[in-house]
């Protein structure tokens, strides 16, 4: 997005954007990591549907993917260690989770416990890089 776009949408909308150059990277790395991960997310549910044919096994999946977000006391691993040492690791962990499903779906030996046990190691990632990263932008504003 150029700069007279985000002028034109509201002055406070976007104005981190206009302030703040590597905010704006940040922003659209971002972005394209969400796309994925929801792809990565909507794949892997269609994976176990067809490995299964249960609809709960797709319920479950989902369950597996976010209790870590309810288990997990992430805030307080977020204000105990370096910031950017934790969004580093964490975003590393999902890439090699996002590499793993890839290469054992396209070999042809994923089975459903795969998937579990990829999508706990992703909800995991996620709910103590999320926590990481909102104090780190807080921090970059």
């Amino acid at each position: 997005m150029s700069v007279s776009v985000l002028s034109a949408l509201g002055s406070r909308t976007f104005a981190s954007l206009l302030r703040h150059p590597n905010y704006r990277l940040y922003f659209a790395g971002n972005g394209i990591s969400f796309i994925g991960s929801w792809m990565q997310q909507i794949a892997a549910y269609w994976l176990i549907l067809e490995i299964t044919r249960s609809p709960v096994a797709v319920g479950t999946l989902a369950l597996v993917q976010n209790v870590p977000v309810l288990v997990l006391v992430s805030g307080a691993v977020a204000e105990l260690f370096s910031l950017r040492r934790i969004i580093i690791i964490c975003e590393s962990v999902l890439a090699v989770a996002a590499a793993t499903l890839a290469v054992v779906a396209v070999t042809g030996k994923l089975e459903a416990w795969h998937l579990y046990a990829l999508c706990l190691l992703q909800g995991s990632a996620m709910a103590v890089g999320a926590p990481a990263e909102r104090l780190w932008v807080r921090g970059l504003l």
